[in-house]
């Protein structure tokens, strides 16, 4: 990868994205939903430390998301959300992360979305509209996350898989084998960024599945606010009263 390749974005709206992403929930077409945070991208930098829910940086794990990464890259009906659409505090190292993205991307062909399209940060019909159309979706679904996540899989309908809350990368086999094992159509997950390459290899065997990054989405519903930008637990519970 050079410097020469352009930083690409979407100038849609986190609204605009989320209508798109819940079109295609409600018509059941196939596609991988994905988001790599800032924690992801310091891990395969190198960068050496944790992430908020003490998910530790290792060489291995930075390699494998790589590989994840570079197969969504390869593919079709692929989405993600743009790092440079995101919240971001002043002080936050936004230019090298966006210059990391466009480098990761390289010639990839992904579409680009908002990267909030699906995260609790503001209160709209269109994002409670996807969740309604995921909740009301009829194919088998199945949540990967944390057992603090039981509650958003039981909003959605969805099958709970459990990951461990810290240092999943280590039982990345065992989760694995429960996902090849499930005949789930629809995969969502927030179970940090090592989630990610479970439901990447799983796609790579299944591109007919849906495949959704949620990531810390339904924090405010059910596990309390994990990040600043998120609007409150009365707030979230308010907007999305008819799911719960």
């Amino acid at each position: 990868m050079t410097a020469s390749i352009p930083i690409r974005y979407t100038t849609l709206s986190a609204d605009e994205s989320a209508v798109i992403l819940t079109g295609k929930i409600r018509k059941q077409e196939p596609f991988f939903f994905v988001r790599y945070g800032d924690g992801a991208l310091e891990c395969m930098n190198g960068k050496h430390g944790q992430t908020c829910d003490r998910e530790q940086y290792t060489a291995q794990l930075g390699a494998e998301l790589f590989l994840a990464w570079e197969a969504l890259m390869r593919r079709r009906n692929v989405y993600v959300g743009d790092w440079l659409s995101a919240s971001f505090d002043a002080t936050s190292e936004h230019a090298r992360y966006a210059r990391q993205y466009a480098d990761l991307i390289g010639e990839g062909t992904p579409e680009f979305l908002h990267f909030e399209a699906l995260l609790l940060m503001r209160e709209s019909e269109a994002l409670v509209d996807f969740y309604r159309a995921v909740k009301a979706d009829a194919r088998r679904k199945v949540f990967m996350g944390p057992a603090e996540c039981a509650g958003a899989a039981a909003m959605l309908n969805a099958r709970h898989v459990i990951t461990p809350m810290k240092d999943l990368h280590r039982h990345l086999d065992s989760v694995s084998h429960e996902l090849r094992r499930e005949p789930f159509d629809v995969l969502l997950y927030g179970a940090g960024m090592a989630g990610n390459i479970p439901a990447v290899s799983n796609w790579v065997v299944y591109p007919e599945r849906t495949f959704i990054n949620l990531g810390s989405a339904l924090d405010p519903l059910f596990r309390g606010k994990s990040r600043r930008q998120q609007i409150s637990p009365e707030r979230a519970r308010k907007l999305f009263k008819e799911l719960l």
